[in-house]
């Protein structure tokens, strides 16, 4: 009878282990959506070589995200919305603010204005001081119009549930305005600029043009992003899994009970 109990826990134990077991995941793959290319011909493949080992999936359908990782985009969709709380990775430089009114969970309000000068926020951020540079309040500035706009930082709150983590990066040199800001969203996470960061991915992508702070920026955030979906965080056991694991559990130890008795 020990025999035919310690082989029944034995294979719900598999069995709960196969289900709990997930496969090694691809390489994110990057979209763009909406990205203005204005000093050059488009070379988008550059947005998927930014970070290692990313792919390149060209211009995305918002309809049809599910395959797609991590999306630069030059304005918001409102399909994005699920996209995002299901785990997906959005990038979003907006020159003039216009989705400020559209990201979901978020009553920003939006400050109007163009300048050159950009400072750091929080030099902890990972956008800030990432694999391909360290920003400063000076290699940011001197572009033409390096920043196109900013939020108040009073509005960077939200009663959303879905929303949390939120970070202001960057403001436009005036302190309480923010010019780039993170959060997630569910289980995903968006990055929201106002730095024109694709007018500087031309033939070259982030490779020519601008300051060198515009050119270390956009990589940065890629990567932030690249490794945000590459390493989510753990997934809880769904109840019926829990359930299998006690259920070998238990039919061990009573295994081990008879066993020792006998």
């Amino acid at each position: 009878m020990s025999k035919s109990i310690l082989a029944l826990a034995t294979g719900i134990a598999t069995l709960a282990g196969a289900f709990l077991s997930t496969p090694a995941s691809a390489a994110p793959l990057l979209g763009e959506y909406s990205v203005t290319h204005c000093c050059g011909s488009s070379d988008g493949a550059q947005f998927g070589a930014a970070a290692n080992g990313l792919g390149y999936a060209g211009q995305v359908n918002p309809n049809a995200l599910n395959n797609v990782d991590v999306i630069v985009a030059g304005a918001y969709a409102s399909q994005f919305t699920s996209w995002v709380a299901a785990g997906g990775a959005l990038i979003i430089h907006d020159w003039f603010g216009n989705s400020t009114s559209l990201l979901p969970g978020m009553h920003l309000t939006p400050i109007s204005g163009t300048g050159s000068n950009v400072d750091v926020v929080d030099p902890a951020s990972p956008v800030v001081n990432g694999p391909f540079g360290t920003l400063t309040n000076t290699n940011m500035d001197g572009g033409n119009a390096s920043v196109h706009g900013a939020v108040g930082v009073a509005s960077l709150t939200s009663n959303d549930p879905l929303v949390s983590d939120i970070h202001a990066i960057l403001n436009n040199g005036t302190a309480g305005q923010i010019a780039e800001f993170s959060y997630r969203y569910g289980q995903g996470l968006i990055i929201y600029a106002f730095m024109p960061t694709d007018a500087y991915s031309g033939s070259s992508p982030f490779q020519t043009g601008g300051t060198a702070g515009l050119n270390m920026l956009a990589k940065n955030e890629i990567a932030f992003a690249a490794s945000f979906d590459a390493a989510p965080a753990a997934d809880v056991p769904e109840p019926a899994s829990l359930g299998l694991i006690g259920l070998g559990t238990l039919a061990l130890a009573a295994a081990r009970r008879r066993k020792n008795a006998s």
